[in-house]
This record gives C-alpha cells, structure tokens and sequence, in this order.
C-alpha cells in the first residue's frame, strides 16, 4: 500500500513536471513579405501568434537579424547554446529569457505545492 501510494505521488509529480513545461512564443516575420506581421516588434497581437510547449528546452529566444535591408524577427524555443548570453554578433541579436511567453516576454519549473504535499502524503501514508 505505501509504495503503491508512493509510486502514484510519485508519477503525478512527473506529470506536473511537464505540464509546467516552458511555453514560448512561435513566428517568425520578414519586412520582405510582411508575412506573420503579428510576430515582428511591436510585439502587440500576442494571441494571434502560436505558443510551443518547450520541453527540455533552456528558454525562449527572439531573434533580431538585419540583411540586406530586410529585417526578419524570430521568436521560439532556446537552446543552451544560443542562450548562453545574449548576443548581437554582425546584424543578428539573440535575445534570451526564461518565463513563460517571455519573448514577447523557464526551463521546466517544479510545482511548489506538490513538492510540499508529497512528503507530508508520504509521511501521513507511513503512520496508517
């Protein structure tokens, strides 16, 4: 009973785990086309633009490059390397945060009401 309890805790901590995932926002825009034009700055129309579930990932990127007189603006999931600073190197700035949609505005986060309650289950789970 106690380890059957404990692997049920034990899973729907999991589970929130994920759920709690980093969520970023997901366009990209080009001055060439005008294309996705909610996605370029300023960023205004936040609901009009798809959100990823970043699992596994370090952050949220926007990604600033200019060439050629076209300015193009990306915004999605970082990966540690691209996030290790932000970076202006040539005509392209990356621009790196850890909150939920926080290129507009990390890393999963642990859910602290669970993490609070389950040792207390647990002990409470011990004592019947």
């Amino acid at each position: 009973m106690k380890m059957k309890l404990f692997l049920i805790l034990a899973t729907l901590q999991i589970l929130i785990g994920i759920v709690t995932a980093l969520e970023c926002y997901w366009c990209s825009w080009s001055s060439a086309t005008d294309d996705m034009a909610s996605c370029k700055d300023p960023f205004t129309t936040p609901e009009a633009i798809s959100v990823k579930n970043c699992i596994g990932s370090s952050g949220c990127l926007k990604s600033v490059a200019m060439m050629n007189d076209t300015e193009t603006i990306m915004r999605g999931c970082s990966t540690e390397q691209e996030c290790s600073s932000e970076t202006c190197t040539g005509e392209t700035c990356n621009y790196c945060c850890t909150d939920n949609r926080c290129n507009s505005a990390g890393a999963m986060t642990f859910n602290l009401p669970i993490m609070l309650i389950s040792p207390i289950l647990m002990l409470v789970s011990m004592m019947m």
